[in-house]
């Protein structure tokens, strides 16, 4: 009994650094035989979760779980990739693609229901990754590995590049030694991510998002004082990331591209966005949201009006706002 209790805790132990999981080869490492660990499964303290691989009793099923479970049946070379590996990496977008993709040394069949392997020749150290316990393809061949997708759009491939560079999670440069090694093949198109790259340029910052720095044009335009940009608001007590926000009066905004934050998958949702503005709202701060449809009067009259009673309340501080005349004077501009 006491031996059963000592393997056990070891197989637990392996399974605490997999996600819940037993891979193949974990029971045979710690002396389990094929009977022993029949007998797990129809006592119900394992699960058969792929070819081989068992998931811990009682450990909660998620979509990580899933696909590493996936991974572990094709073999420790395996490596989650395309949509798969966008999902975990959190790529701005949606990538609900049906399957599990990954990407094998070796010519290997997909074992099980749902998975969809593609091989290749070259996977070197830079190009493996962990996230979130999953074996995965770096930031950089993930991107690459979903640039031949027809539902991505280059304006939306640019989007997801420059958000994974804002956030540091890939460089230009491992973005540039990862095309250079490869070659075109299934689920890629290199030009079209060297393209991408030749846009951004040596030294390219990508700063915030274009929209969000043209909102921020209008505003220093209309004679408001240029707002901080990429701001960090404790309300709530939750850390609240703002697009751009005027600090001292309590005035921010955010803009909300249909592509980044709506539908399932998107970076936020429409139930998130409504408690961020409430919350916010409760903190004493002045909330704005603006999309594509926004016009530059229409944003600019926004905050306008959010910054007029906090402007009176500190006196009327010059250039805190412009002057009201020439803000509703403004015509239409043209929608971002």
């Amino acid at each position: 009994m006491e031996r059963v209790a000592t393997v056990d805790g070891a197989v637990a132990r392996r399974a605490a650094r997999q996600l819940g999981l037993v891979a193949p080869g974990d029971a045979r490492a710690v002396g389990l035989s094929r009977n022993a660990v029949r007998h797990r499964v129809r006592a119900g303290r394992w699960e058969r979760k792929r070819r081989g691989v068992y998931g811990i009793a009682g450990v909660r099923p998620t979509f990580e779980q899933e696909v590493e479970a996936a991974r572990l049946a094709h073999g420790a070379d395996a490596l989650a990739t395309g949509p798969t590996a966008a999902r975990i990496w959190e790529m701005a977008g949606r990538h609900e693609v049906e399957g599990i993709h990954l990407l094998t040394l070796t010519p290997s069949k997909a074992r099980g229901p749902g998975v969809v392997t593609r091989r290749s020749r070259l996977i070197v150290p830079a190009d493996r990754a962990t996230r979130h316990g999953v074996g995965v393809t770096s930031w950089a061949r993930t991107f690459v590995e979903n640039s031949a997708r027809n539902d991505l759009t280059d304006r939306q491939l640019g989007w997801i590049l420059d958000d994974g560079l804002r956030h540091g999670l890939v460089t230009l440069d491992q973005m540039g030694s990862t095309v250079d090694r490869l070659r075109p093949g299934p689920g890629r198109r290199l030009r079209r991510v060297r393209v991408l790259l030749e846009a951004r340029g040596v030294g390219y910052d990508p700063g915030c998002s274009q929209p969000e720095v043209r909102i921020a044009g209008w505003l220093a335009a209309a004679g408001f004082g240029r707002p901080q940009l990429n701001v960090v608001a404790e309300a709530g007590g939750v850390r609240w990331e703002l697009d751009g926000a005027y600090v001292e009066e309590r005035v921010c905004w955010d803009y909300h591209s249909t592509f980044i934050h709506g539908g399932p998958g998107g970076i936020t949702t429409a139930r998130k966005d409504t408690r961020k503005a409430l919350v916010l709202k409760q903190a004493g701060w002045r909330y704005s949201a603006f999309d594509e449809t926004t016009t530059e009067a229409a944003a600019v009259g926004a905050v306008g009006h959010d910054l007029r009673p906090a402007t009176a309340a500190r006196g009327g501080v010059p250039g805190s706002a412009p002057s009201m005349d020439r803000l509703w004077a403004l015509p239409d501009g043209v929608a971002s």
